[in-house]
């Protein structure tokens, strides 16, 4: 004979699985608070000191931080500043490759270090952390429109601008899915 669970427990076993298999999506809010002390302000000066390009960076490991190739590209002196104003310190560019517009630089003083997500898919949700010119933090979301353009890009709906390129493009754990390469103007 056949011993019957008790629908109650069946219920509650069934809830327990459930629950474990649940996301792990945080606020918003939750993660541009745990995010930004990972985002930084880059600064490139020209060779003549006279003018500077302004991007955003992030670090993706200890005193190693990831931007844009094309903010740093010819660049004579390099600052790299955390969202509530400390130099950091800028030792050297670590790498650089200009046909994936990214480069690395190693920096005196880190921060937090962000993880890296799965591959991006359409429609997940996003949220992107810059600083487009004269403004610092800025917090824009948006989902992910299409995720496979090509092989190293996906298309986001957030709302970026000059200044944004290297920020941060976080899945709704606070992960990084990539970076802002091309800033809508």
């Amino acid at each position: 004979m056949q011993k019957l669970i008790p629908s109650w427990i069946y219920v509650q076993l069934i809830g327990a699985i459930l629950s474990a298999q649940v996301s792990t999506a945080k606020t918003t809010q939750e993660i541009v608070a745990t995010a930004k002390p990972s985002v930084v302000i880059v600064k490139a000066w020209d060779v003549s000191k006279q003018g500077f390009k302004l991007g955003t960076g992030f670090f993706i490991a200890e005193r190693q931080v990831a931007t844009n190739h094309h903010v740093i590209k010819d660049a004579g002196p390099i600052q790299i500043i955390s969202l509530d104003g400390t130099d950091l310190g800028f030792i050297a560019i670590k790498a650089e490759d200009p046909k994936t517009d990214l480069a690395i630089l190693t920096s005196v003083l880190s921060r937090p270090v962000l993880e890296f997500a799965g591959a991006a898919t359409d429609g997940q949700p996003v949220i992107v952390i810059g600083n487009p010119v004269e403004l610092e933090g800025t917090v824009s979301t948006g989902i992910v429109s299409a995720a496979e353009r090509t092989p190293l890009e996906f298309q986001i709906t957030a709302p970026v601008s000059p200044g944004s390129s290297g920020s941060p493009v976080l899945d709704d754990e606070g992960k990084v899915l990539g970076r802002v390469c091309k800033s809508s103007m």
